[in-house]
């Protein structure tokens, strides 16, 4: 239930005091019929089954109201301005001078599987020059910087980064910072990465996993605007940010407080989310089989040309991971079958997918999993069509 107070601190938090005036008076007048309604709904749910399959943890008041306002700018009082989201605490810090310093970037961070990487990544235990992070965790720094659109969303990420981090025995520091960013515009991905180089002067690894699909269609029938949103979003943001990546990551990087462990290191690890599909397509998914084939021509061009620079590229394919994406090409009554029938096939869950991701990350640096391929164990994946 949300009181009058709630409302009142979750306004005072995304409302710009000067323009506060416009929204009038807040009255709390009890609605008997409404009354009478709620008091029938449940007041405790337990969600931890939905957040284990994939649904996001329940936003703050105030996440909500400035989401709406977002979605229905019509409807909110002209003369109403909201405060810029809170700004991360690191966005402003320098962190280069941190003893045995590790950096990931997650891109697509705000949901899904790029949160349940991030937070998988904040517990620490992967990189540095074993691949298991250093000797001494306590004297272990980790940097995660968590990239997407919409900042209230990366937001809840970093809170579960950090909550993720606290409760590791270890204690390692954790440091995030939170960017906004279109990862399929070249600008805003140099920019991006200027703002990594600044912060923390360094680049371990990077998770290519933004992403996009759109609903099933017949190929003929597949609209220029969806071939051009899947390609860009699931292509051309794996190539502009693995080209920075590239460019960090074989700068050579000296630690101010060097340690024997931590001297000189460059090179460094790029993980693309790819998709089973890059094997064996899905019926009237073109756009989205066409980008993952061409997300695993990226791997294995990054993988060769890295070589020489220290740099490992690796594809993980997954199959059946509960989240939103899925849903948009799921379509109504189950996946499309190569024979025209509908199935509820068997998923696996977001922390599934993390783990995985994770396992990649803890290979030392000459090691690499070229492609790995990870799915619900009875997904009907071998033998498909």
């Amino acid at each position: 239930a949300v009181s009058l107070a709630d409302l009142q601190q979750a306004l005072s938090q995304i409302v710009d005091t000067a323009s506060s005036s416009a929204l009038g008076f807040i009255t709390y007048n009890i609605d008997k019929k409404l009354s009478n309604i709620v008091q029938s709904f449940p007041t405790s749910i337990d969600s931890s089954r939905a957040i284990a399959l994939g649904a996001p943890p329940t936003p703050g008041l105030a996440t909500i109201i400035r989401q709406y306002c977002t979605d229905f700018p019509n409807a909110i009082h002209p003369q109403l301005k909201l405060v810029d989201s809170p700004a991360s605490t690191t966005e402003t810090e320098n962190y280069k001078d941190a003893p045995n310093l590790i950096v990931a970037i997650v891109t697509g961070a705000g949901s899904g599987i790029g949160r349940a990487t991030a937070i998988k990544f904040s517990t620490g235990g992967w990189g540095g020059p074993t691949g298991k992070g250093f000797a001494q965790p306590q004297n272990t720094t980790y940097g995660i910087v968590l990239v997407g659109r919409r900042l209230d969303p990366l937001y809840e990420t970093q809170q579960l980064c950090i909550e993720a981090a606290a409760s590791q025995k270890d204690h390692m520091k954790l440091h995030t910072l939170v960017i906004s960013a279109d990862v399929t515009c070249e600008k805003s991905v140099s920019e991006l990465f200027t703002k990594v180089k600044t912060t923390f002067g360094r680049l371990d690894l990077l998770f290519n996993n933004a992403g996009a699909n759109v609903p099933p269609a017949p190929f003929q029938n597949v609209p220029m605007q969806d071939y051009h949103k899947v390609m860009n979003a699931n292509v051309t943001s794996t190539f502009l940010c693995s080209q920075q990546a590239i460019k960090l990551m074989s700068s050579p990087y000296v630690s101010p407080s060097s340690t024997t462990e931590d001297e000189v290191r460059k090179g460094g690890r790029i993980i693309n989310n790819g998709s089973i599909s890059s094997d064996s397509p899905r019926p009237g998914a073109s756009p989205y089989t066409i980008s993952k084939h061409a997300v695993l021509g990226l791997t294995k061009s990054i993988a060769l040309d890295g070589r020489d620079c220290d740099i490992a590229c690796g594809q993980i394919d997954l199959g059946n991971v509960s989240s939103a994406l899925q849903q948009t090409a799921l379509g109504n009554g189950g996946q499309l079958q190569a024979n025209g029938s509908r199935m509820l096939e068997p998923n696996m869950t977001l922390d599934d997918a993390a783990t995985s991701v994770f396992a990649m990350a803890c290979l030392p640096p000459g090691a690499n999993v070229l492609r790995m391929t990870m799915m619900a164990t009875k997904m009907p994946f071998v033998g498909r069509g």
